[in-house]
């Protein structure tokens, strides 16, 4: 059924691809769907703090307003973007990125119930849209704010949280940690099932090699797509993109 809405969706919106910043979606997808959001998951450690600023520095760079919803603090992440070689302090300054802090669900002033807070935590998060009103978004990480105990409860506020997105054209990317139990596999899949595509990062932590495979929901270029990539200060993000001269470029991992 989700599949089946998505398709209507489409049929309806004048399709645009807009570039991503990220090399093997940008050759081999050619880019994201504008207006659409994509689920970006990753073990501990591979990138996908990386991965996502450079989806909104990629916006920054032709004048797009972008905004950054983490929970690292401000110094941490202007550390971790200088270790990473990116220039967000840059566009920070200028105003085409900015930061939103948030807290996550245990720690503030509803951890006895968890459910208010997270749904109160995502009308200020759509308060923010409104506000902004940005052309991208990045959520690093939503992990800690799918865990509700009602899914009837949690299944409504993602599906308003989508609406909002779609209503203002936005496009975003939400990055989770790779779940460990079967609660937030099954939290994951109802997020999932409102996005258009996922991203998948596979490393471990001291492993400078990963893989990367790119997973459409609905029909993007060149299909699924896997590959390898590195990621260190020295060589900063490299992908594999010789995947893509391939005959056969539908690669399914």
């Amino acid at each position: 059924m989700a599949n089946f809405i998505k398709i209507l969706w489409y049929m309806q919106k004048n399709l645009q691809l807009i570039p991503s910043g990220i090399s093997l979606i940008d050759e081999g997808w050619g880019g994201l769907y504008k207006s659409s959001n994509y689920l970006l998951i990753g073990t501990h450690k591979s990138g996908k703090t990386h991965f996502g600023l450079n989806f909104l520095l990629q916006g920054a760079a032709q004048k797009e307003k972008c905004l950054f919803f983490t929970s690292k603090p401000d110094t941490e992440l202007f550390k971790l973007a200088e270790w990473m070689n990116l220039e967000l302090n840059k566009y920070v300054k200028n105003g085409f990125i900015t930061i939103v802090n948030v807290i996550p669900p245990e720690k503030g002033f509803y951890s006895v119930n968890t459910d208010l807070a997270i749904s109160e935590y995502f009308d200020d998060v759509i308060m923010i849209i409104e506000k902004y009103f940005p052309s991208r978004i990045v959520f690093d990480e939503i992990t800690r704010f799918i865990r509700f105990k009602d899914g009837t409860l949690l299944q409504l506020i993602l599906e308003k949280f989508h609406n909002k997105l779609e209503e203002q054209e936005i496009t975003g990317i939400i990055v989770s940690s790779e779940p460990v139990t079967e609660i937030m596999s099954a939290q994951l899949q109802n997020l999932a099932d409102l996005c258009n595509g996922l991203i998948y990062l596979d490393k471990e932590i001291n492993d400078l090699y990963g893989t990367i495979s790119l997973l459409p929901y609905f029909e993007h270029k060149s299909g699924e797509i896997k590959s390898n990539y590195v990621f260190d200060r020295q060589r900063g993000l490299q992908i594999d993109l010789s995947v893509l001269k391939r005959s056969d470029t539908k690669i399914v991992g």
